[in-house]
């Protein structure tokens, strides 16, 4: 079974990465061959100045799996393996810049650099999605890194009040022991309540609209099909008025000008939304967890009962 047909590998993951990190959200040696990107006895390239060193990866007498080299050298900790060999060598280092790229496998030249993607394509992205399409009502996720208890954190921001989300968790848990393994069940909790973080808004990050992603608006959108997501704007010409989002990302010609990256309005049949005067105004979406109103465009024209605005997250 390939870790994307695994319905516990994301915990595994999640599991693997919080107890095999270097302390700044990077996995150690151990976490690549645990999550299978790596093998034991793998042939890996070092490059310090130009020069190359042969490493391998080994399992110490702790049971963790660490790069090697000689019989001098051993260390799950990319940069602090590189380091201890450039001292090993004596070669001072010019310039460390990403220690993982470093250090390359001999079998198909990829560097970790590049397994590191790897690893983030298939586990992190597929933990958004899931959260993204799941039954919180969440709009908009980002990782966050505790320095303190070194793990890594999904911060979740969603249309649903806090406590009607924790209700939906708690009643998730009520298994019965006697269908589950008590394992799993136990790393299951753990994924609810250590890992995944509902922001109840305390932060002004939650109304920054750089922090509003243009997916998360898609899945705002996608979520709430076939009813429409209202939008509001406050402008010089008209005020506040409101309107429903009809798309995401778009492209329009408005005065033989074309723009791109837009957000297209649909407008009520009582009202405009926007018109001439209002250019420069900004549209906003209401967030019931923060209970504020956050903005995502600013306005550049009308046409046809329909109104756009260039997307915030393209403008900062």
């Amino acid at each position: 079974m390939t870790p994307e047909q695994d319905p516990y590998a994301l915990i595994k993951y999640i599991n693997v990465i919080n107890v095999n990190n270097d302390g700044s959200g990077d996995p150690t040696i151990h976490a690549f061959v645990e999550m299978g990107l790596l093998t034991i006895h793998e042939r890996l390239i070092c490059t310090i100045n130009n020069t190359s060193y042969e490493c391998y990866i080994h399992k110490n007498e702790n049971d963790e799996y660490v790069l090697c080299y000689q019989n001098n050298i051993q260390d799950g900790n990319v940069m602090k393996f590189i380091i201890k060999l450039s001292k090993l060598i004596k070669i001072k280092i010019r310039y460390m810049g990403v220690s993982f790229g470093r250090i390359r496998r001999v079998s198909d030249n990829r560097t970790l650099l590049m397994l590191l993607y790897d690893l983030k394509e298939t586990f992190e992205k597929r933990i958004t999605t899931m959260l993204i399409s799941s039954e919180f009502g969440i709009w908009e996720i980002h990782t966050s890194y505790d320095f303190n208890n070194k793990k890594v954190k999904f911060i979740c921001r969603s249309n649903m009040k806090y406590d009607d989300i924790l209700q939906i968790i708690n009643n998730a848990n009520d298994m019965n022991h006697d269908d589950i393994d008590d394992d799993i069940y136990k790393e299951k909790q753990q994924l609810d309540e250590d890992i995944i973080k509902f922001d109840s808004g305390s932060s002004s990050q939650s109304r920054n609209p750089v922090n509003v992603l243009v997916s998360s608006l898609h899945s705002l959108l996608n979520r709430h099909k076939p009813n429409k997501v209202t939008i509001f704007k406050y402008g010089a010409a008209t005020n506040l008025t409101m309107g429903f989002i009809k798309e995401i990302d778009t492209t329009a010609i408005l005065d033989n000008t074309h723009y791109s990256n837009l957000i297209e309005v649909e407008w009520t049949d009582a009202t405009e939304f926007a018109l001439g005067g209002d250019s420069g105004s900004l549209y906003f979406v209401y967030n019931l967890t923060t209970n504020a109103f956050v903005p995502v465009a600013m306005h550049v024209g009308s046409k046809q009962k329909k109104s756009y605005g260039i997307l915030i997250s393209y403008i900062f």
